[in-house]
């Protein structure tokens, strides 16, 4: 997967786009790259230190345990630290920029005539689709389903809110054709809303591009998505938020959690009022972020 990265040139991209998605994308190799040294350094001295006192096969068993010891002390640092769920999230993207996967476009398409059939059963409910993280990319290929079979009496009362957004992560990716066509599919439609909320502080989110600008994409000629930013820093008081934010990947599931303090942002709000007023949010253009 990341010799594929590394051929696309996606780590370019990825640094252009933002110096968060960029370091996360190589925090896991850096993760397996710190353990595995250390694991090499602490095998080595044990075997030197021992080497004094034990014969040399036991030298070289010790040697062996305090290297595979470890790499699994690794693994499970790794894993509280977040690095492995991480990089099944890049692999998941990666296997799905090579081509689409049967099992995902097949819960996509029943989840598209779930909405329809729901529709029809009441039809005055507006459809809000909201979509945090890879669920952005999801909500992104639904919504194009939608847009292809659903009546135009659906689609006057859609709405789409993508939350700490990572899309970039498989538009760039060369191979990712079909993809970026369910993106241009979207685009080219008016009739649809679609607002993008993003934080600074979160280092998983492209909050300064455009998440429906990609090679092989053709732009709207107006703003699409809205695009606002939010502060946490401003969501808790100083203490809380001190503590906060040395959690960074705490950070990209903010959206979805109440605030301390009462602000603009209000995701419960958001996914429960209709007529929520996205105006309250600072909006953001992107010569500004």
């Amino acid at each position: 997967m990341y010799w594929a990265h590394f051929k696309c040139r996606l780590f370019r991209q990825f640094k252009a786009a933002g110096r968060g998605p960029y370091i996360c994308s190589l925090y896991p190799v850096w993760i397996f790259s710190t353990g595995l040294f250390i694991s090499c350094i602490g095998s080595v001295l044990a075997y030197q230190f021992s080497s004094l006192i034990l014969p040399n096969w036991l030298n070289v068993l010790l040697g062996l345990t305090t290297l595979v010891g470890g790499m699994l002390l690794t693994i499970s640092v790794g894993d509280k630290m977040g690095a492995w769920w991480i990089l099944q999230t890049y692999h998941f993207i990666a296997r799905w920029g090579q081509a689409p996967i049967p099992s995902i476009e097949t819960k996509l398409d029943a989840f598209a005539q779930q909405i329809i059939q729901d529709h029809k059963t009441k039809p005055e409910q507006d459809i809000l689709l909201a979509g945090h993280c890879v669920g952005s990319i999801l909500s992104i290929s639904l919504l194009s389903r939608l847009l292809l079979q659903a009546p135009p009496s659906l689609i006057a009362r859609l709405k789409l809110l993508t939350l700490g957004q990572c899309i970039p992560y498989l538009t760039y990716i060369p191979t990712a054709a079909h993809y970026r066509a369910s993106m241009q599919n979207v685009i080219n439609q008016s009739e649809v809303r679609w607002i993008d909320i993003g934080a600074r502080i979160d280092p998983l989110c492209f909050d300064q591009v455009n998440p429906s600008i990609a090679k092989g994409i053709t732009p709207k000629p107006k703003n699409s998505p809205m695009q606002y930013v939010i502060r946490p820093s401003e969501m808790y008081t100083t203490d809380t938020f001190q503590r906060l934010k040395h959690k960074k990947l705490q950070m990209h599931f903010q959206y979805l959690m109440a605030s301390e303090l009462p602000v603009a942002y209000d995701y419960f709000e958001i996914v429960t009022d209709p007529n929520y007023d996205f105006s309250r949010l600072e909006k953001s253009s992107l010569k500004n972020i």
